[in-house]
């Protein structure tokens, strides 16, 4: 990123020539660029970052170069609120248009809603997207919108102020949209399903990190790793630009992937320690529904390290019983090689168990129920004592136990539905698989262990 105090005469005067033309790339640096690059290719781009990276830096040099080149255009940059769009805008504003010829820079105007209008007549205006300022945004057309931290935007009225506000404006002019933002503390934000996953899929998303920022030094970095040592999953929301929920509203915040996820190895495979191989206890644990999604997971029982191994995952939406049938057959294949036994526990309705018996021809358990919060209590106590190991190919519920949130709201407790996790189906199963692992018993002894076993650590 240029310095304009220690710009030489020629470089400035390149500068102004590169102005004058439309073209404000050079005062980006090359992470920036990457995004304006995007910006000037399709019709949408994002920035999904760490904080320090330059992200509204960014948008505003986009902003300020739409103005240049093109007369009588309208830009609005639009922040999850006013008050943050005029504190950050103005900022940035005082920091950019010093490197315009004085002939090009606009004249701002302070007020209520601060806007900056340019020699040629175009205009740069600045919104608040918060439900009491966002009637503001509505007008007969906006040429270009620079949607900043639309992550933290409202989340009741996201859907409204998107599609009925500012898309609207882009009917009669060229779809013009970029987006900037940090990941969520909410992790059911709707913009993660109707911004970032259609970014996503159409490439049109870059992403960095705090190492990634040319704005920070090592010196900084580790300044900042000290400071978040002991709170993890804020180091890696903010700076990681990992989306990782907030505690307070996790369904397991006990749960870290250094801790819980690893390619696990029995003891008895280490031929210096033991002279052949054991077998182990297994089971295949399932919440099977229509309308959600059905989790299954494959498990197994290491007795002689009391802890629960999940070596295998399914999740699908609208899965018949053939095919659910035939997923845990695949399942328990693969599992017979170092289990001595698999059993089933479903949680099913009536109707689809009769089947499963009848024409499947599958002996299964069902699981105990109990108050919601009861059953993921003895969840949580498993991963605070250790006693759970899940294999890194178990994507989804790792995800799941890391983003899966409680609903927010005091009347009922009840699992937050996402179009990425749906009801947290994998976490229910895992639930279940806790209550019917064989806790502190052979293979053979196929009564449910005792859960107590849960909470023995190793002496």
């Amino acid at each position: 990123m240029l310095d304009l105090s220690k710009m030489t005469e020629k470089q400035r005067h390149a500068s102004n020539t590169l102005i004058r033309r439309g073209n404000l790339r050079h005062l980006l640096h090359e992470k920036q660029q990457q995004l304006y690059d995007l910006a000037h290719t399709h019709p949408e781009a994002m920035i999904y970052s760490s904080r320090k990276v330059g992200k509204s830096y960014a948008m505003v040099v986009l902003g300020i170069e739409h103005c240049l080149r093109h007369p009588n255009q309208i830009v609005k940059h639009v922040f999850p609120t006013l008050t943050l769009a005029k504190e950050v805008v103005s900022e940035l504003m005082g920091k950019i248009i010093p490197f315009l010829p004085e002939d090009l820079q606009p004249r701002a105007y302070r007020g209520a809603r601060p806007h900056w209008v340019f020699p040629n007549g175009s205009v740069y205006h600045i919104n608040g997207a918060d439900p009491s300022a966002a009637n503001g945004l509505r007008g007969p057309r906006s040429d270009l919108f620079l949607l900043d931290e639309i992550c933290f935007w409202d989340k009741g009225s996201f859907s409204d102020t998107l599609f009925g506000a500012i898309i609207p404006q882009q009917t009669t002019v060229p779809v013009r949209i970029v987006y900037a933002s940090t990941p969520p503390e909410d992790t059911t934000h709707p913009s993660l399903d109707i911004v970032i996953q259609k970014m996503i899929k159409e490439k049109t998303l870059v992403k960095f990190t705090i190492y990634d920022s040319p704005l920070m030094t090592p010196e900084k970095i580790k300044e900042l790793e000290k400071l978040y040592v002991n709170k993890p999953n804020q180091w890696r929301r903010e700076y990681l630009a990992e989306l990782v929920a907030n505690d307070d509203r996790r369904v397991c915040p006990e749960f870290l992937r250094k801790s819980h996820v690893m390619d696990y190895l029995p003891l008895d495979r280490d031929p210096q320690i033991y002279d052949q191989e054991m077998t182990y206890s297994g089971f295949i644990v399932a919440d099977y529904g229509i309308v959600d999604n059905a989790g299954i997971l494959g498990c197994w029982y290491d007795h002689l390290e009391n802890k629960m191994v999940v070596e295998f995952e399914h999740a699908e939406k609208a899965m018949g019983l053939r095919k659910f049938k035939e997923t845990l057959d695949s399942i328990e294949e693969s599992m017979v090689d170092w289990c001595e036994n698999v059993d089933y526990c479903i949680d099913v309705f009536e109707q689809a168990g009769f089947e499963l018996r009848s024409e499947y021809m599958l002996s299964f358990r069902r699981p105990s129920k109990g108050k919601i919060e009861d059953q993921v209590g003895v969840l949580r106590n498993a991963l605070a004592n250790d006693r759970i190991v899940i294999n890194p190919r178990c994507k989804q519920l790792i995800l799941q136990l890391e983003q899966g949130l409680w609903k927010d709201t005091e009347k009922t407790k009840d699992f937050e539905r996402t179009s990425e996790h749906g009801h947290l189906d994998l976490i229910a199963a895992l639930v279940y698989a806790v209550k019917f692992c064989p806790w502190g018993r052979r293979p053979g002894q196929y009564n449910i262990g005792n859960l107590s076993f849960v909470n023995r650590r190793r002496k």
